[in-house]
């Protein structure tokens, strides 16, 4: 999806890191059934690994990866992309949710 893609590329998470495909596929899954983000670990992290034949730990690392790196990077980058003012890294849990609500509230 187009518009998941811009927001992590503002994120500064690129394509060069698996976790970005993984992130793209799992926000997907959240906006395509909102009822997922109830149990991410469950209901989405188990689903993408079978898809790209990895693990739900593996899927969560990877996707963790991404997220800390660009935090490292440019924290205030990261924060103006999901549109937040917080000073903390997201989870892996919490960028996907906060990917999803953007997109939902930019419609």
């Amino acid at each position: 999806m187009l518009d998941i893609e811009l927001i992590l590329h503002s994120a500064g998470i690129t394509s060069n890191y698996i976790g970005y495909w993984l992130l793209d596929s799992a926000v997907e899954m959240v906006m395509a059934d909102p009822s997922l983000a109830d149990n991410l670990v469950e209901g989405v992290y188990r689903t993408v690994g079978e898809k790209y034949e990895i693990s739900f730990v593996s899927v969560e690392r990877n996707m963790h990866t991404a997220i800390k790196r660009a935090w490292e990077v440019a924290p205030l980058r990261v924060n103006k992309a999901l549109g937040r003012s917080r000073v903390w890294r997201p989870t892996a849990s919490e960028f996907i949710l906060l990917v999803a609500e953007k997109l939902k509230t930019d419609r």
